[in-house]
This record gives C-alpha cells, structure tokens and sequence, in this order.
C-alpha cells in the first residue's frame, strides 16, 4: 500500500474508520493524505488525516522507522473472510480451533 503523498508503507492494523501503517516518513498530526490500497480485493483509496505519529524502530545506522495512525475522513468498506483461495482447509487438516465446521464469526482477513 501506498500513501500520497509519501511513500510505501506497511498495513499494521485496518478498520472501517482508519488504518495503522509503517513506513519511513514522519507525519505531522494533522497531515492530510490519500491512503492507496494495492491487490485484489483492495479498497478505494480513502482520504484521511494523520492523528498519531511515532517511531516504532531504530534500524542499523540510526535509520528510523514510524507508525503511522490515519483517521479516514468517511468509513471504507472493509473485506471480510478468507480470500477464496484460503477459504477451506484440506480435507487432511487435523480439526483445531481455527479450523472447525462450527459456526464462527467472520474475522478480517487483509486480502493483499
């Protein structure tokens, strides 16, 4: 994924109301931005602003690494489930708690 202006960054977290993303650009709280999703599946992109900003890593030479939290200016329509290539386990997976015919709830699943 992609923000712009900026760079590619990193998903760490999404909702239908913002995203957590790591990059190597340091955002001001208030910047104003258009986050870019990449991959099948992927959402429109959303504009948003920048409300937290912080280093998450020191990497060899001092180099750093920033989260990045950006509220969306209107909610996006989040995918739910498994991608469809993920969406039934093999009929030799041992039954565990993921993988059980029970009823579950949807969790989110990043799709790219």
């Amino acid at each position: 994924m992609r923000l712009s202006p900026g760079e590619v960054v990193t998903l760490v977290n999404l909702s239908a109301s913002g995203i957590l993303v790591e990059g190597k650009t340091r955002f001001v709280p208030g910047t104003r931005l258009t986050v870019i999703f990449e991959g099948p599946g992927a959402p429109s992109p959303a504009k948003g602003r920048v409300i937290r900003c912080q280093v998450s890593a020191i990497g060899e030479g001092g180099s750093l690494h920033y989260q990045s939290a950006i509220a969306f200016d209107e909610t996006i329509d989040v995918p739910l489930g498994n991608p469809p290539e993920m969406s039934a386990p093999s009929p030799a997976a041992k039954p565990t708690a993921a993988n059980r015919s029970e009823p579950q709830s949807q969790r989110l699943r990043n799709r790219w």
